[in-house]
């Protein structure tokens, strides 16, 4: 099986069910992370030994800046709103595909204008509670 080129990804908001594909990623990733607890003791004979303890997630995603554009404009109200939004995140973004999914904070919202390229918008979602994994259903 061949290799998924990214940009085939998608990435998403859901409100109430309907997926609206925020506009213009450049570059979305996720990262899933798991804590351990230390569970070292006088039998582990001299190795550290571990457990697995609390999980988290986030997606960090850049944007070509798009004036007006209500997908960007929703990022931009939850993070001054303090409000969670429903994120998802195709890899591939086709039919019967695997994608993530899970309620996130806007915990970072960059603008950059540089003198030599488009204006971006680097995001950062900090996910709460968990994250599951969905197929993306037919149009």
């Amino acid at each position: 099986m061949p290799a998924t080129p990214g940009y085939e990804g998608g990435l998403y908001m859901d409100s109430a069910g309907t997926e609206t594909r925020i506009a213009k990623v450049r570059e979305a990733t996720l990262t899933i992370e798991a804590e351990t607890i230390d569970a070292t003791n006088f039998d582990t004979e001299g190795w550290a030994e571990n457990i697995p303890s609390f999980r988290s997630w986030s997606v960090d995603a850049e944007l070509l800046y798009v004036p007006d554009d209500t997908s960007q404009e929703d990022l931009e109200d939850a993070l001054f709103a303090n409000s969670p939004v429903t994120v998802v995140l195709y890899p591939k973004d086709a039919a019967s595909m695997k994608g993530y999914k899970g309620t996130a904070y806007i915990t970072s919202y960059e603008v950059g204008a540089p003198v030599d390229d488009g204006v971006t918008i680097s995001a950062t979602l900090t996910g709460t509670g968990p994250l599951t994994k969905v197929t993306k259903p037919a149009s």
